[in-house]
């Protein structure tokens, strides 16, 4: 494990090597990239989640099943280089 947030509530966050653990009472889902991505930091800022990994970072946004998808921010960079 890498790094803890929480919501304030019942949700803790966790950064590991195997993506993004979420632990809520007593059930744990592990959220994963397809690229096997490491994440080594983790935010809950204004209700939304961030990670960030190795030339990666992003927010995750929960869908109408209450799952957590991932969207990249990189993009947004225009084209600039992504130092960690």
């Amino acid at each position: 494990n890498w790094d803890i947030a929480s919501d304030g509530k019942q949700r803790i966050f966790v950064a590991n090597n195997y993506g993004l653990l979420v632990l809520e009472n007593t059930d744990q889902k592990l959220y994963e990239l397809s690229e096997q991505t490491i994440f080594r930091s983790v935010a809950y800022i204004d209700e939304r989640i961030y990670t960030g990994a190795f030339e990666e970072f992003g927010v995750w946004n929960e869908n109408d099943n209450g799952e957590l998808q991932y969207q990249s921010l990189v993009p947004l960079l225009d084209d600039k280089e992504l130092n960690n």
